[in-house]
């Protein structure tokens, strides 16, 4: 009824929504330290600031909410029948910009470029001018919709804690920081870490290791220094152990110690099978060199077997798990330290919906054989049924504007709706689009996040009609 009219009016206001856009991009709202009103830093304080001040100019009800998280509401009214989540902090911007400094918006070949364009300043305006599009174009709704937008998401979502310490949900939620068609399942999530004294005794043996740094990233880089080997002694296991990783192995002397590092390709934990994993590589190093036997060495032997390279689903740990709807797990070693005392490792897992926190039973068992403690954390998958009317909405609204044919899918990363009751991921990008989240040159597609104000208005007013 209404298609072509919001179609018009999207592609009237685009430079308009740019603009917007690149008054967020251009505010550095990484999180930083608190100071007196500003529970997560100044930067983030005035990109909030900034939105609401969008958000009034444009007619709609807002409110602050000490500044944890601000909210826009076309009714001036608390309940409400759908909330939008966006988040306006951001990941610091990082080294290797080719494009544009990371807090200036440029237009380059139907796309714009800069921090947070795509994650998720950009899908926080497009769904600004959704409800900004039902209004002025007086498409009635009998119920109320409300964007909240958010300043913690990156760290800590310490943001929405408080937000829903004070309000509860809406009837129905959706949050523009992932994919097209819709995310209807976002898997569960287990952090595990095993840890210890252990003792590297012998001639031949490690002194140190330090490989990854995140336990959400797949690490590009692992080193390690040993003592008794030199370089030709282990030559030809090293350039075995590069055909069977892919990774490259640099060997440096430094006196009777020798220094190794294993490079390899990062990659988020939620897919490690697009990266190539430093650390398991390190580990089949590690164990194919004929260390002397010790407690490090015994662990090293164990955790090459569970965390084998090229293994990212949990096969040889013995925690494999799939199910159709949201697909296998994922299992990735990410970080390994050793100070030639204390010994760690870290692994991280998307498990799916038929996983349970007693499926790591294997990993925790084989860790306390090897005498290292355990520590972790478990969030259950999140899950709203497919056939759900929320669900069918959000993929008929999606399918009238893009044209495609659209079907709820899962995922391994996790957005501000996981546990919150009838909440989806929707939006902002189309499958198979490269934005470079995280990375240098974070872009987003100008007529893709269009569609998605086209798409966000389409589905505010047949859920709220």
């Amino acid at each position: 009824m209404y298609k072509d009219k919001i179609r018009k009016y999207f592609e009237d206001h685009r430079d308009e929504m740019l603009s917007d856009i690149a008054k967020l991009v251009a505010i550095d709202s990484q999180r930083t330290e608190a100071k007196d009103g500003m529970p997560y830093g100044e930067g983030v304080f005035k990109a909030l600031s900034t939105a609401l001040s969008m958000s009034e100019k444009y007619g709609f009800y807002t409110k602050n909410w000490e500044n944890h998280v601000g909210t826009a509401s076309l009714y001036n009214d608390d309940e409400r029948a759908l909330e939008i989540m966006v988040h306006l902090d951001i990941v610091p911007p990082g080294e290797g910009w080719t494009k544009t400094e990371p807090f200036v918006m440029k237009e380059i070949d139907g796309r714009i470029y800069g921090r947070g364009t795509a994650d998720d300043k950009g899908p926080a305006v497009a769904a600004l001018y959704a409800m900004r599009a039902i209004k002025e174009l007086e498409i009635p709704l009998s119920k109320n919709v409300r964007i909240m937008f958010g300043c913690d998401e990156e760290c800590y979502s310490e943001d929405i804690k408080y937000y829903f310490s004070k309000t509860e949900p809406a009837d129905m939620t959706f949050s523009p920081d992932a994919d097209f068609p819709v995310i209807n399942i976002e898997k569960g999530l287990y952090y595990g870490m095993m840890k210890g004294k252990l003792k590297s005794d012998g001639k031949k043996s490690v002194i140190s290791i330090s490989a990854g740094e995140k336990d959400n990233v797949v690490p590009g880089k692992a080193y390690a220094s040993i003592k008794g080997f030199k370089p030709n002694e282990i030559e030809s296991i090293v350039a075995e152990v590069e055909n069977i990783t892919g990774t490259t192995i640099e060997l440096t002397e430094r006196g009777e110690i020798l220094d190794i590092l294993v490079k390899g390709v990062p990659a988020h934990a939620s897919t490690p099978e697009e990266g190539c994993n430093s650390d398991t590589a390190l580990l089949e190093l590690l164990k194919r060199i004929n260390l002397d036997k010790s407690e490090l060495s015994d662990a090293i032997e164990t955790l090459s077997e569970m965390f084998p390279h090229g293994d990212t689903n949990g096969t040889a740990a013995g925690v494999y798990a799939a199910d159709d709807e949201s697909g296998e797990i994922t299992v990735s070693l990410n970080i390994m330290k050793y100070d030639g005392e204390n010994f760690e490792a870290v692994y991280d897992s998307r498990m799916p919906i038929c996983s349970t926190y007693k499926s790591m039973d294997p990993i925790r068992n084989k860790a306390a054989e090897i005498g290292l403690e355990f520590e972790d954390d478990f969030l259950p998958p999140h899950y709203v049924p497919s056939d759900s009317e929320f669900v069918k909405t959000l993929i008929a609204s999606y399918e009238k504007y893009s044209g495609n044919k659209g079907e709820a899918k899962a995922m391994g990363g996790a957005t501000y709706v996981h546990g919150i009751k009838n909440a989806v991921a929707f939006g902002a990008a189309l499958e198979g689009e490269d934005n470079k989240m995280h990375g240098a040159d974070e872009s987003a597609v100008i007529d893709t996040l269009l569609m998605s104000g086209m798409i966000f208005a389409d589905a505010i007013y047949q859920l709220c009609k």
